[in-house]
């Protein structure tokens, strides 16, 4: 199979070559030399990885599914397609900031699944020279996968006094070892490895579980009801029949709830989370809401856990919980077995 790939040369500029067999590229050693004098290479990178108990092309899917990110990987805060782009595709740019406080734009150079999806450092931390790394992926014969990261760091001359390149690759290694421990634990939870989803729900279902008695979730959901013009989501209460199965499907508690929940397939989301995924969709003016995301996400929970651990004291309770009225019965979720 011929593949493009991007290489570093000397001046930092791109070269696209084209290659038979691109994980052999990057498995033949730590540098690829192409020439002996003008030496287009692959810079000194470092390499990680992890076999999963899953096929190829469910691992690249979950790896490159933004929406998924937040689900297993521990790196990123926020991340954020640039410009007009929503999906992984050659060009296309994203924002990431780490929980950690690291910001950086990284551009798409090199996307062939299931098999390799390379970036390149557009603009990083000022003490970065250059960052590049690739999610590569190899069908094994027993049918898991092996899932390698590598990645290309340099760091500015004049930084070396301060922070080695030694001292940065241990901090982006420790990250990347973290990381595919993460999706392999993800990847090989039931749930995911038999594509299941909880009960009444399909792929494509958004579903918001929200407190019935509460007088302040409940006031929500009349808000998305009211809001979400497109129809997006459907509602349970995590007092009904639906929203006990889902609960007991993510194993999660069914008699004190402290969180709202959003459910999108099988993915959910709690807190803070939850409420940023929801009104990112919705249309405007309420999805400015959402650049409040940039906030850290301990900042966040922690407000979002004042309102809500408070919320019978400072909004009220029902006594029993609310029936969706007849013009709003349609946008509950209802149990189909």
């Amino acid at each position: 199979m011929k593949t493009n790939v991007f290489l570093y040369n000397r001046d930092k500029n791109y070269k696209l070559i084209v290659f038979d067999d691109v994980y052999k590229l990057f498995h033949t050693s730590s540098q690829y030399i192409i020439n002996d004098d003008g030496g287009y290479k692959i810079m000194p990178n470092l390499t990680y990885e992890v076999e999963i108990n899953l096929a190829i092309e469910k691992v690249y899917e979950i790896s490159q599914d933004y929406s998924q990110r937040y689900d297993w990987d521990p790196f990123p805060e926020t991340i954020e397609f640039i410009g007009d782009a929503t999906t992984v595709e050659r060009g296309n740019k994203v924002k990431i900031v780490a929980k950690s406080g690291l910001k950086m734009e990284v551009e798409f150079v090199q996307v062939s699944p299931p098999e390799v999806t390379a970036i390149k450092m557009l603009n990083g931390p000022f003490i970065l020279k250059s960052f590049a790394g690739s999610w590569l992926f190899k069908a094994l014969p027993n049918g898991n996968t092996k899932a390698i990261f590598k990645y290309t760091i340099k760091t500015k001359k004049w930084a070396l006094p301060l922070v080695s390149n030694k001292l940065i690759n241990w901090y982006f290694g420790s990250h990347v070892k973290a990381r595919l421990d993460a999706l392999k634990q993800y990847c090989e939870e039931d749930r995911v490895k038999s594509n299941s989803f909880p009960p009444n729900m399909h792929k494509q279902s958004k579903v918001i579980l929200f407190d019935g008695v509460c007088k302040l979730c409940n006031a929500w959901s009349r808000f998305i009801i009211k809001y979400d013009k497109n129809r997006v989501f459907k509602l349970a209460s995590v007092q009904s029949r639906e929203g006990q199965l889902i609960l007991n499907y993510f194993k999660m508690p069914t008699d004190h709830f402290d969180t709202m929940l959003y459910v999108e397939g099988n993915c959910s989301y709690e807190k803070s989370d939850a409420f940023f995924e929801i009104v990112k969709q919705l249309n405007q003016p309420w999805k400015v809401l959402y650049k409040l995301k940039v906030l850290p996400k301990g900042i966040r929970d922690w407000c979002y856990d004042r309102i809500a651990l408070n919320r019978y004291s400072l909004f009220g309770k029902y006594e029993q919980c609310l029936l969706p009225t007849p013009d709003h019965n349609q946008r509950f979720l209802k149990n189909e077995q």
